[in-house]
């Protein structure tokens, strides 16, 4: 259960895309990693997480990732996104209403992400890449259990971005993102009818028409225009979750879409995308994949589960863009006038994220503390940063009113504004020392990253401190 949303150049405040990801799966611990680049052997091979091995290229990217503590195939961690060193991000959603059939094994989500960090040196390539990739080696159901299913993602660069979407059977396409809209996608299948006169919007697959047409699902003769949504997708899913009627998928679209335009579109509308109606900004962005629907329509705080405290959060599986069971979030911002190492600024969040930090990690500083790094399921560690942002956000649930309203949201957002100020002045002397030392002006971008990560991990601890000691059960010691 996870949510990407990406904003064309022409709709930012920066003119360069913007990308928003929000990795869900409740109970999951979430890790932070830098991978550096490396050079690999003439005949290395690159393992797929089913073990299929294929050739491995000469050089691999670095890149700053983020992971989920459970197993897929042979990978301990699962569910990759992050961005490399070549300013490409990448994000995943699990798709798991699709019309199936048996296919050899390949390529499986996980693998798609890995090998945009590893291969992307742009967001169309990376798309061509996996293209080939999957042409080359097919494309399998994922084997996670609970959750076996295909993919969509979002892979963007600083000039545009793009939703890919893979179906059984090396099926694919992938839509780009108008300049001035901007787009998400939930836990279903989005691209709907394909232009096949426009390469530069849409790239697919070679077998996508005759696949359909083989399987029964599309008549190439009857004229009508090729639906990727409508031919693909199922009307069952595996999980409450699948299809794009779900509430868990048409809410959040509805919320979304609703939210960057200004306009009100219907809730049975499936629109995914739209022009925006002001320039959106990282803080924009950082706001809606945290929404909570409250003051929508559709607010969750005013439904008789959310109690006499009015908890936006009660749902597991929510039909809000935000959750309570959020793994991680990343917001990446890419400015294209600036070194790589500066314009590459990742801003990432662990847990409910309306009730956590974004937290800046650039390019160049390689990756966060350690503390970023580590976590388990089902064993709490006030070592983990993950831990520490979820007790807090637990805190929150007693009382959400008073401590998350009162307490959590307005430390953190200024914590948040605080950043905000200060990175224009720190980037110009960035900038200025890396004309003179690179090497100088990582290790300050490395400094300042770890120094914002563990002030507000410490910020974090001392809340929790204080929540437990002033609210006792239902008794809140002024």
């Amino acid at each position: 259960m996870c949510f990407s949303i990406i904003a064309g150049k022409n709709a930012t405040t920066t003119g360069n895309v913007l990308v928003g990801v929000n990795n869900d799966w409740p109970g999951y611990p979430g890790h932070i990693h830098f991978v550096p680049r490396k050079q690999h052997a003439r005949d290395a091979v690159y393992t797929l997480s089913n073990g299929i091995k294929i050739p491995q290229v000469e050089t691999t990217n670095a890149y700053t990732h983020t992971t989920t503590a459970y197993e897929t195939g042979h990978y301990s961690e699962s569910w990759w996104g992050g961005v490399n060193e070549h300013q490409v991000s990448v994000g995943m959603q699990g798709v798991y209403s699709f019309k199936s059939f048996t296919s050899k094994p390949g390529l499986e989500a996980d693998d798609l992400t890995i090998l945009v960090l590893e291969r992307g040196k742009t967001a169309r390539q990376s798309i061509e890449m996996l293209g080939e990739l999957i042409e080359k080696y097919g494309f399998g159901v994922s084997a996670i259990e609970g959750a076996a299913g295909c993919c969509n993602i979002s892979v963007a660069d600083p000039n545009e971005g793009f939703f890919l979407e893979v179906a059984p059977g090396g099926i694919w396409c992938a839509k780009r993102v108008a300049d001035d809209e901007a787009e998400c996608r939930p836990n279903c299948f989005g691209t709907q009818v394909i232009d096949f006169d426009d390469p530069v919007n849409f790239l697919w697959s070679k077998n996508i028409v005759s696949h359909a047409v083989e399987q029964g699902w599309y008549d190439d003769k009857s004229g009508k225009p090729f639906n990727f949504y409508e031919i693909y997708s199922d009307n069952d899913s595996i999980n409450e979750f699948g299809k794009a009627s779900d509430p868990v998928n048409a809410y959040r679209r509805w919320r979304a879409v609703n939210l960057v335009s200004g306009k009100d579109f219907a809730l049975e509308d499936m629109v995914y995308g739209a022009k925006v109606n002001r320039k959106l900004s990282v803080r924009d962005i950082a706001d809606l994949i945290s929404d909570s629907s409250e003051g929508s329509k559709y607010d969750l705080s005013k439904a008789p589960e959310a109690g006499q405290f009015k908890n936006p959060f009660w749902m597991e599986t929510s039909t809000s863009v935000g959750w309570a069971g959020t793994v991680v979030s990343m917001v990446v911002e890419f400015r294209r006038d600036m070194p790589k190492e500066i314009g590459t600024l990742a801003w990432f969040s662990y847990g409910n994220t309306l009730i956590s930090p974004f937290l800046p990690c650039y390019l160049g500083s390689e990756g966060m503390p350690h503390a970023y790094s580590i976590g388990e399921i089902n064993e709490f560690d006030p070592k983990s940063a993950w831990w520490t942002f979820q007790d807090v956000g637990q805190l929150c649930y007693r009382n959400y009113q008073k401590i998350a309203k009162e307490w959590i949201i307005p430390v953190f957002r200024q914590f948040e504004t605080e950043q905000f100020e200060v990175q224009p002045d720190l980037e110009a002397f960035l900038i200025k020392l890396y004309e003179k030392n690179p090497e100088a002006a990582k290790r300050l971008m490395r400094t300042y990253t770890h120094s914002q990560a563990n002030t507000a991990m410490e910020l974090a601890q001392q809340l929790s401190k204080e929540i437990k000691g002033r609210f006792l059960a239902n008794t809140i010691i002024e």
